[in-house]
């Protein structure tokens, strides 16, 4: 029913990474969004150490490009 009703879909794969006792969701796009990977983490606290992995890039937290309203449209187009 989806697939009829939803011509706009954000297509990824989510894997939960734990390092160093923190788990890292990366989300793996395709489709409209190929090539793109962002990775998120959920602390227990707003300042709650933790060390950033070597595979981490940019920080995108507040870039509305990298929004979900924005992401249906297709980030990488």
């Amino acid at each position: 029913m989806l697939e009829t009703l939803c011509d706009n879909k954000i297509e990824k794969t989510r894997y939960e990474i734990e390092v160093k006792k923190h788990l890292w969701e990366v989300d793996v796009f395709y489709g409209r969004n190929k090539g793109l990977i962002l990775a998120e983490i959920e602390l227990k606290y707003e300042d709650e150490y933790f060390r950033l992995p070597d595979w981490i890039g940019l920080e995108v937290t507040s870039d509305k490009r990298y929004y979900n309203n924005n992401l249906i449209n297709g980030l990488m187009n």
